[in-house]
């Protein structure tokens, strides 16, 4: 009725490869019954011979030699196609996302592979300097033991800021705008700015942002600064230099899961601070620069979430994960926890 394998399985990790090494491999049967409708298997079954027994040690032995040879290849191949590697387009930049298998292990729960994540850009056009890197923390592995779902995906926040700085070298937070483009009339800032005839924005932000474990009521925390935010009577050129600050932001962010699977990200409380360089007469124009600033900031922000927005979320196979939830783990809260149930062509 049933033939049954039992074996244990063993895997490692290795110059970013995954082997598998089989141990105990066991075979049984339950109803095992053969019969060859022959006069030869009539006449040897008359002698007592036990024909039933004979050829279940032999099916169960080969078995066993089978499981050892050809289970590894079989798991390997299976648990291989965990490594990730994909492109896609953020804002006009090829963005390359890798990951390769750097550990596992395996317990009650199941099988926890680690991967090895980079995320590159084609072209670094940012005009800061590629050093020293994405922001980095040590931050201890969640506890996957209260996971009910198929599949639970820890994306480090490590993860998220190597895709930030990644968007932040491919000139992100780098442009040029009109005021046509932000969608901003011209006369909405005669308040502030009662001189201005033409308004055109440059923005470049000296440092890469990044995201931290949330301090408030919103998953993680975005940090921003410095930007330097420039605005221009007409042109992007010095001698139409109207005002120059250097803008430093907090924000709380929430993150959910789109339809598409993709990272949904939404700002929480934004908190700016600012250094005024130009023109040198700061108390003169503090008030009205703050003032502008919550007016022009929210809209440079969307450029930043939207961005993010598009980053998707890690799947292996053709394989990838349905009603997701969301949730931060580990011992300094330092993963984004992604929990679900597995599904083909995700």
């Amino acid at each position: 009725e049933t033939i049954r394998l039992d074996m244990n399985l063993w895997p490692s990790v290795s110059g970013g490869v995954i082997s598998v090494a089989v141990t105990d491999a066991v075979a049984s049967t339950t109803n095992f019954d053969f019969y060859l409708d022959s006069w030869l298997y009539d006449v040897v079954d008359f002698f007592g011979i036990d024909i039933d027994g004979l050829i279940e040690g032999y099916l169960v032995d080969a078995l066993a030699d089978m499981a050892a040879d050809e289970v590894p290849a079989l798991v390997e191949d299976a648990v291989q196609g965990l490594e990730i590697a994909q492109s896609f387009e953020i804002e006009g930049t090829t963005v390359n996302f890798d990951a390769i298998p750097g550990s596992t292990s395996v317990d009650d729960l199941g099988l926890t592979l680690g991967l090895e994540s980079t995320f590159t850009v084609d072209a670094w056009t940012s005009s800061m300097t590629a050093d020293p890197g994405s922001l980095t923390g040590d931050f201890s592995a969640p506890n996957y033991s209260a996971v009910s779902a198929d599949l639970a995906i820890g994306l480090n926040e490590d993860f998220l800021n190597q895709a930030l700085f990644a968007l932040w070298g491919g000139g992100l937070l780098e442009m040029e705008m009109s005021s046509e483009e932000l969608g901003l009339d011209v006369s909405d800032l005669e308040l502030f700015l009662p001189d201005l005839t033409g308004l055109t924005i440059g923005t470049r932000a000296l440092l890469p942002p990044v995201v931290v474990p949330g301090s408030g009521s919103d998953l993680l925390d975005l940090q921003l600064g410095d930007l330097e935010l420039s605005l221009y009577n007409g042109p992007a050129d010095e001698a139409n230099l109207f005002l120059r600050v250097y803008v430093t932001l907090d924000a709380g962010l929430g993150i959910s899961a789109s339809s598409d699977n993709t990272l949904l990200p939404a700002l929480g409380e934004v908190n700016i601070s600012f250094d005024l360089v130009y023109p040198n007469d700061r108390s003169a124009y503090a008030g009205d620069t703050e003032a502008l600033l919550q007016t022009l900031v929210p809209m440079l922000l969307p450029q930043l979430t939207s961005a993010l927005g598009e980053i998707p979320i890690p799947s292996f196979d053709g394989y990838g994960l349905s009603g997701i939830s969301i949730t931060l783990g580990g011992a300094e809260q330092g993963y984004v926890l992604l929990s679900g149930d597995l599904m083909l062509g995700g």
